[in-house]
């Protein structure tokens, strides 16, 4: 896996690693950047082979479209335009989002499924913006070398051959390590604030991503789903809530029309695949008739009532919960 011929290639998937870790994971002022934006291009593009190799590309292209404007949308609020984005959904079940150096943003189709509406999506996409447009993957990486910037720095910031490549690996699995430890949590609170900003600047909700914060937070403690950004206790997925509620309701309070379109994302999602491969499920999107229950669709969709929890979870709602005739919500089914 790491027997690439140019030294980068052994560094790139560390660094997805590094930064799949997290989008949730406390302030970054101060940090310092040692490398330039070519540096980081250079990191993204060696890397991005490397996600090409162990991923696939969710074959949906109406769906990769999509997400690409969303993203593309985050990107032109956020006057953060130095690097060329690309945003790319990938064919695996985890609930998981991660960025490169460079502008590589990639989303878990896993991931997907758990989103009621594009202003999350939106949210999502501009937290990983956020960590490629602050320069987080290098500033993590300077401040790695930190005091042995004598012995490796010149090396690693230098030179892109021969042995001196080994030595990138190195660093770069010595700063995943600190990640692990809760060592750059700052800058997952950075890319939260950064991603509430470009969400209102683009129209956005910003309440939308908190509610997302909120339902995976449920889902972890419901289901014990090992999302990277759960791992995370300094500060409490609680806290970050918290903080980003403050600064979203400031936003808010400033006027104006945001957005959520929950229909507009339910469209792009229908059929889409749930869960493994192998167990051939996937998200249908059913509109509610009038004077439905959502026992009544769980024995029509389901074939039975007692599965009706299983429909009021996936859509965050009760079992009591009142329809709306007309109302959008995500049923799982089993393909024949």
């Amino acid at each position: 896996m790491w027997g690439g011929r140019r030294p980068y290639r052994r560094a790139g998937l560390i660094l997805v690693l590094l930064l799949g870790i997290g989008w949730w994971l406390p302030r970054a002022e101060g940090a310092v950047n040692i490398f330039s934006e070519s540096r980081e291009r250079a990191w993204g593009k060696e890397a991005h082979a490397e996600v090409l190799k162990t991923y696939t590309p969710y074959d949906n292209p109406a769906l990769q479209r999509y997400v690409s404007q969303v993203g593309e949308r985050i990107v032109r609020s956020s006057g953060r335009g130095s690097f060329r984005y690309q945003f790319l959904v990938l064919d695996d079940p985890s609930i998981n989002a991660f960025a490169l150096p460079g502008g590589y943003v990639y989303v878990m189709r896993g991931l997907l499924t758990e989103l009621s509406n594009e202003a999350e999506l939106a949210g999502v996409l501009a937290h990983e913006v956020g960590h490629a447009a602050l320069h987080h993957a290098a500033k993590q990486y300077t401040r790695l070398l930190g005091y042995n910037f004598l012995t490796l720095g010149a090396a690693v910031a230098g030179s892109a051959a021969g042995g001196e490549g080994g030595k990138i690996a190195v660093a770069a699995s010595s700063l995943f390590q600190q990640i692990l430890l809760g060592y750059s949590r700052e800058f997952e609170l950075e890319a939260d604030e950064f991603a509430l900003f470009a969400l209102h600047r683009a129209g956005y909700d910003p309440r939308a991503f908190i509610d997302f914060m909120r339902h995976l937070r449920l889902k972890n403690r419901l289901e014990g789903v090992a999302y990277h950004g759960f791992q995370s206790t300094h500060p409490s997925i609680l806290e970050r809530i918290v903080q980003a509620e403050t600064l979203a309701s400031i936003l808010v309070s400033k006027g104006g029309r945001l957005e959520r379109r929950s229909e507009e994302y339910l469209a792009h999602i229908d059929g889409l695949k749930y869960g493994q491969s192998r167990d051939r499920r996937y998200l249908k999107i059913y509109t509610v008739q009038a004077g439905e229950t959502l026992q009544d669709i769980a024995q029509k969709t389901l074939g039975d009532r007692q599965k009706t929890w299983e429909i009021a979870f996936v859509n965050r709602l009760e079992e009591d919960t009142p329809l709306q005739e007309g109302e959008k919500l995500k049923v799982v089914l089993q393909k024949e």
